[in-house]
């Protein structure tokens, strides 16, 4: 088997454990809370089970999606459409919170992929650094001034050290 061949399984093998992922990092969390509610019987307890499954799962498949080196434009959009449709499938939570979140890692994670494909590694771990500071950091300045000089910042030292 040729080198470019082997490649070519590799990253098949990647992008379907990527997929699986996904799918368990959706399916998996309403189980998680079903299992909180009848152990702890507490909402929040979980709820942030369902979110820990949820993260660790998606973390799991952006990981793997990563790796895969020659992604195609196909895939680099299957976060995306796999948000939507769990935003248009019926709720197992009655709020809409599920939906957008879910929407909006997808739409992330597909940003992140596209980036990989299109742009060298530093604008890669810029886009990721801004993106993680943006949902996890605090708010220091109002508005989106704060990202952008997050984004600038990790975008200049990251040229700077890939020119090395």
């Amino acid at each position: 088997m040729s080198s470019e061949k082997a490649q070519q399984q590799s990253d098949k093998a990647k992008g379907c454990l990527s997929c699986s992922f996904m799918v368990l990092g959706v399916i998996l969390p309403a189980v998680g809370f079903a299992y909180g509610m009848k152990v702890w019987q507490d909402v929040a307890a979980s709820a942030t089970l369902s979110g820990i499954i949820f993260a660790v799962f998606w973390l799991g498949a952006l990981v793997s999606a990563l790796l895969i080196q020659d992604i195609s434009w196909l895939y680099s959009f299957l976060p995306t459409v796999g948000g939507v449709v769990y935003a248009i499938a019926p709720d197992f939570i009655p709020l809409p919170l599920d939906d957008i979140t879910v929407l909006a890692v997808g739409i992330f994670f597909s940003l992140v992929l596209i980036v990989k494909k299109i742009a060298p590694p530093y604008v890669l771990l810029a886009v990721l650094v801004t993106g993680l500071y943006a949902w996890f950091g605090r708010e220091w300045i109002v508005g989106c001034v704060d990202e952008a000089i997050v984004f600038g910042v990790v975008l200049i030292f990251g040229f700077i050290f890939s020119r090395r």
